[in-house]
């Protein structure tokens, strides 16, 4: 009976431990950031401000009222906005819906675990390790969709082989469904889906290709042509602004698009590297393997490293571990579940074992990365991105200002936001995607919105964008360690005289609320 308990609940341990650590990494954000949580991305806040401001006025948008499409990921967007609907407005929320999803998750991999007849040490020891690989506790923590991305991915892998075998209507509907939610919570998705389609589409699985791509592309257009109706573009502005574009189509562009620039996030993300060493290595097994080279798991295997490459090519690595996690963590899972398929390679046990420590260094070295650098990168955003709120929100309630990283300042406040990186301003989108974002054209579009203050970091707008050299510089915050942030120094500009005297005035104010880790300049006109 006590075995049977054991057996039945294995996933206790690594949830247990889950939240465990979930609860110390929390109170030692806390305590490190004077008891304000605060999320390590000023990203994480912008979904909440859509959530926000939809709820209050019924537009979506990052400034009360105006319409903008600026999120790649819509469905996490509107999880937000129910429960802000309902009335539950903390700051916490998407927090505490990643933490849910991870105990889920432990849920799905000792489920799964259990059916391939995994043992129960094992198979407690390879959920741990897989939370630590992906990492779990970070893609909780930074309060953002691509948890719940690499759960339905997870789940739209694990179901896709029902689906591809049988003819069954529930199998095609669950699957078809699973297609839609990818596509909604990450535009990505559509790295996983294609390779999939094109299967189907070679095995002449027709009824299952249309499926696939109506539940899919439907819900993509519904929402694009909403925005188009409410003055906006199809895509979002994030999509269209941090997605990898070819320049031209000359040799040497195409060259460095599709080897030159996917070989050079490989080198900077090693973590990625070890996954797709893993997944070739499992491909020739399967190939040289005759009852697997014709099987399902083969072509996921071969569909797995196609999503990888796809997203190598058009989409980014990086910046705090998220952009990848979806492929870390389908590819590590599609590892594990084959690993049987490992004992037909001829060659020692020290040998495979030795191999495996090789390919395992570059992902234990990011997972420790990640977790040694959360707490570090949540008190980066407090000392800068939250104080700018505080700043602006006892100080500029009815002025507009000039801004570039949106989330936490627009969440923490009502000014009016013109966004000088694009994603929430139409205007100067055009500017970049036209390439004329010059200092005169943005100097020209921040007089027609009447912008008087600035808020920037200076090295983002050389090269002919420094609109601000005819501004008068009125001080600037400098902040320990960064990480996370996109300068540790952000700068103050005032248009004009009047406007600087009120900003240095402001400044010396707040200055006794600044935590002691921020350095103030003021800088005193002559």
């Amino acid at each position: 009976m006590r075995r049977r308990f054991i057996e039945n609940f294995s996933f206790l341990l690594p949830a247990v431990l889950y939240v465990i650590s979930f609860v110390i990494l929390y109170f030692y954000i806390l305590s490190t950031n004077n008891g304000i949580f605060t999320y390590p991305l000023d990203d994480s806040y912008i979904h909440l401000t859509l959530a926000k401001n939809f709820a209050s006025t019924g537009i979506l948008g990052i400034n009360p009222g105006e319409f903008a499409f600026l999120t790649s990921s819509p469905l996490w967007t509107a999880l937000l906005m129910i429960f802000k609907l309902i009335g539950i407005n903390s700051v916490l929320l998407p927090l505490i819906l990643n933490a849910i999803i991870g105990l889920i998750l432990i849920l799905i991999l000792d489920f799964e675990f259990r059916k391939l007849k995994f043992h129960i040490i094992p198979r407690i020891v390879i959920i741990i390790i897989y939370f630590a690989f992906i990492p779990g506790l970070v893609l909780t923590f930074i309060g953002m969709e691509h948890f719940l991305h690499l759960l339905l991915s997870l789940i739209f892998i694990i179901n896709f082989r029902k689906f591809f075998e049988y003819n069954e209507i529930k199998y095609d509907l669950m699957v078809s469904i699973l297609a839609a939610l990818l596509m909604l919570i990450r535009y990505e998705s559509i790295f996983i889906l294609t390779p999939l389609i094109i299967l189907c589409l070679l095995k002449k699985k027709f009824t299952k290709v249309i499926m696939l791509v109506l539940f899919s592309v439907i819900p993509i257009m519904i929402i694009g042509f909403y925005s188009k109706n409410n003055g906006w573009f199809f895509l979002p502005t994030s999509l269209m602004l941090k997605g990898s574009q070819l320049d031209n189509a000359s040799i040497n562009e195409v060259i460095k698009f599709l080897v030159y620039f996917p070989l050079k996030k490989l080198y900077l993300n090693a973590g990625i590297t070890s996954v797709i060493s893993g997944l070739i290595i499992l491909a020739y097994v399967q190939f040289i393997n005759r009852n697997n080279r014709h099987g399902i798991d083969y072509f996921l295997t071969i569909s797995i490293l196609s999503t990888i490459l796809l997203h190598l090519v058009l989409a980014q690595l990086g910046w705090f571990y998220r952009y990848e996690a979806y492929l870390i963590g389908i590819g590590f899972f599609w590892i594990i579940i084959n690993l049987d398929i490992y004992k037909s390679i001829k060659a020692k046990i020290s040998i495979k074992i030795i191999i495996a420590i090789i390919l395992l260094i570059p992902v234990i070295s990011r997972s420790y990365g990640s977790h040694s650098n959360i707490v570090q990168a949540s008190n980066n955003i407090f000392s800068q991105q939250y104080q700018l709120a505080c700043f602006f929100s006892k100080f500029y309630q009815s002025n507009p200002i000039a801004i570039h990283d949106i989330g936490a300042i627009s969440y923490y406040s009502n000014i009016r936001i013109v966004d000088l990186w694009g994603l929430a301003n139409k205007d100067i989108f055009n500017l970049k995607n036209n390439n004329i974002f010059t200092a005169e054209k943005i100097d020209s579009l921040l007089m027609i919105e009447n912008v008087k203050t600035a808020v920037i970091y200076t090295q983002w707008f050389q090269q002919k964008k420094d609109f601000y050299k005819n501004w008068i510089r009125a001080g600037s915050w400098t902040i320990q360690n960064n990480i996370s942030c996109g300068e540790p120094r952000i700068n103050f500009f005032a248009k004009d005289s009047i406007t600087y005297i009120k900003l240095v005035r402001n400044l010396r104010q707040y200055s006794v609320l600044l935590p002691t880790e921020i350095y103030q300049k003021i800088n005193i006109l002559h």
